[in-house]
C-alpha cells in the first residue's frame, strides 16, 4: 500500500501489456496514470507506449482545457516516445484540444458504460414520476424538481460539504422527495446497480439538472435503462445520445422541469425501444473508437497483427477505485 495516495481514487487498466496501452481517468490536477507509474515502473519502462486519459469534468471552458494540456505536456517529456490521447467528449472538446497541441479522439465516455448491468426490468408499476441519481452537491440542483409531484433522489457521499448538512439542505427545499438511500433508516444505504435499475423501471423519467459537469454517468445509465431524460441547458458532453423522442432540454426553472416529466410521462414510451435507439447510436461511436485505436496502434507499434476489440474497453470509465488497490493489483501480477 502506498500511503501518500490514501485519498486518491483513479479508473485504469492496461488494456496491453506489451505492447503497453492503458485506459484511465483523470480529474483537474495532476494525471492519475504519472502516479500509478510512480508505483509501477516496471509496467512502463517500454520504449513505446499509448495512453487513453478520460477527464472527470469537461475541457470546454479555456481554463480547464489548459490545465489538462499542461498535465499532459508533463507526462510526455517524463515518458518520450508514449503518446498521450485525450478522450474527448464532444466535438468541442476535439477543437479546444486540438488547439492546444493535444492529441484526442471523440469517444464520449457513455460508450463504455456496460450496458448487460445497466438494462430494462420489465413489468414494474411506476412508483415515481422522475429519478435523480446525484450526488446531493449543490451544483447538481435538486431545488429544479420542487414542483414535481413524485421525486425519488438516489446519492453518493458529497465534496464540497458534509452529507447530513448537503441532505438537510436538500430536504428543506424539495421535502416531498423520496430520499431513497435513507428510506431504510436513518443510516445511508448503499444502492447496487441492480437496485437502481429497477428504481429506473418504477420511474417515468430520469433527471440531469446540472448547468457544468463531465459527461454523468447517471444520464447514459438511465437511457440504457430505457428511461427518457429531462435536463436543462448544460456542458460536459451527456446529451451526446439525446434525441427529441425521449429527452426534453428544457429552461433552467422548476416549472419548465416538472412541466417536461409530465409531457414525457404522458408519451408512454416503450423503454426497451428507448434502449435500442441509444444503443444503435453507441454502437456506431465504439466502431469508430476502435477504427482509431487500431489504427493508432499501428502506427505506433507497427504491427501488423495488433487488433483489439471494444470488449477489451467495455466498463473501464464506470467504477473508481481507491488508487492503492489498482496499483496492488497490477502489482502482484507484475
Amino acid at each position: 500500500m502506498q500511503p501518500q495516495f490514501e485519498h486518491f481514487w483513479a479508473l485504469f487498466k492496461a488494456i496491453s501489456r506489451t505492447p503497453l496501452i492503458t485506459i484511465s481517468s483523470t480529474d483537474m490536477r495532476d494525471l492519475e496514470l504519472l502516479k500509478i507509474a510512480e508505483v509501477l515502473p516496471d509496467l512502463f519502462d517500454q520504449k513505446h507506449g499509448i495512453h487513453l486519459i478520460s477527464v472527470t469534468w469537461n475541457l470546454e471552458s479555456d481554463y480547464t482545457a489548459k490545465k489538462i494540456a499542461e498535465a499532459i505536456s508533463v507526462a510526455e517529456k517524463r515518458f518520450p516516445g508514449h503518446k498521450f490521447i485525450l478522450l474527448a467528449q464532444n466535438e468541442i472538446e476535439t477543437l479546444k484540444m486540438s488547439s492546444l497541441g493535444v492529441g484526442n479522439i471523440l469517444a464520449n465516455s457513455s460508450i463504455f458504460m456496460d450496458e448487460q448491468i445497466w438494462r430494462v426490468y420489465p413489468g414494474q408499476k411506476k412508483l415515481y414520476d422522475a429519478l435523480y441519481v446525484a450526488r446531493l452537491s449543490k451544483f447538481k440542483r435538486h431545488d429544479l424538481a420542487r414542483n414535481i409531484s413524485k421525486p425519488a433522489f438516489v446519492y453518493g457521499n458529497t465534496i464540497d460539504e458534509a452529507n447530513d448538512t448537503a441532505l438537510e439542505r436538500v430536504r428543506e427545499t424539495v421535502p416531498h422527495a423520496d430520499y431513497i438511500n435513507h428510506s431504510f433508516g436513518d443510516d445511508y444505504a448503499y444502492l447496487s446497480p441492480e437496485e437502481i435499475c429497477m428504481l429506473s423501471a418504477q420511474s417515468s423519467v430520469g433527471l440531469a439538472l446540472s448547468e457544468v459537469e463531465g459527461y454523468m454517468r447517471a444520464s447514459i445509465q438511465y437511457l440504457m435503462c430505457g428511461l427518457p431524460v429531462v435536463s436543462v441547458p448544460s456542458i460536459g458532453g451527456r446529451d451526446r445520445y439525446y434525441s427529441p423522442e425521449y429527452c426534453m432540454i428544457v429552461d433552467t426553472d422548476a416549472d419548465a422541469v416538472a412541466n417536461a416529466v409530465w409531457e414525457l410521462s404522458a408519451r408512454e414510451l416503450n423503454k426497451e425501444a428507448v434502449r435500442k435507439h441509444v444503443a444503435r447510436l453507441i454502437a456506431f461511436d465504439r466502431y469508430n473508437f476502435m477504427r482509431a485505436i487500431n489504427k493508432l496502434a499501428k502506427s505506433v507499434f507497427g504491427r501488423e497483427t495488433l487488433s483489439l476489440n471494444f470488449a477489451d474497453f467495455s466498463n473501464t470509465l464506470s467504477n473508481p477505485e481507491p488508487i492503492n488497490e489498482v496499483i496492488a493489483r497490477y502489482a502482484e501480477t507484475s
